[in-house]
């Protein structure tokens, strides 16, 4: 790059800024600026609302999550408890035979 344009962008940025700075104080730049702050604080809000929004939704779902793996314990509990039952019920026979063997020879 030259000296040239070098001072020719300086030059450039001077210019571009005080123009800038003259319209910045003006009442139609100063109206937009309100109106793009209005803006962003609306889109804040409403941000803000669906997430609170999805939130209520998410714990509902959540409790309702809660409620359906009760259920599923309490009805695998119940499924453990009966095959429990029946395994304890088909060897009580040979368990009795073993039990009343060993009072035999303990009784010899």
């Amino acid at each position: 790059m030259s000296v040239k344009s070098n001072i020719l962008k300086i030059g450039g940025g001077i210019l571009v800024g005080a123009f800038g700075g003259k319209f910045l104080k003006t009442k139609a730049a100063k109206s937009a600026g309100v109106h793009i702050i209005a803006g962003a604080k609306i889109a804040g809000n409403t941000i803000k609302d669906g997430f609170e929004k999805c939130q209520a939704s998410c714990s509902n779902a959540a409790a309702e999550a809660d409620v359906i793996k009760e259920k599923h314990f309490t009805k695998k509990d119940e499924n453990y408890r009966e095959k429990i039952k029946a395994e304890y019920e088909a060897i009580k026979p040979a368990y009795e035979k073993i039990v009343e063997e060993e009072n035999q020879n303990a009784d010899a």
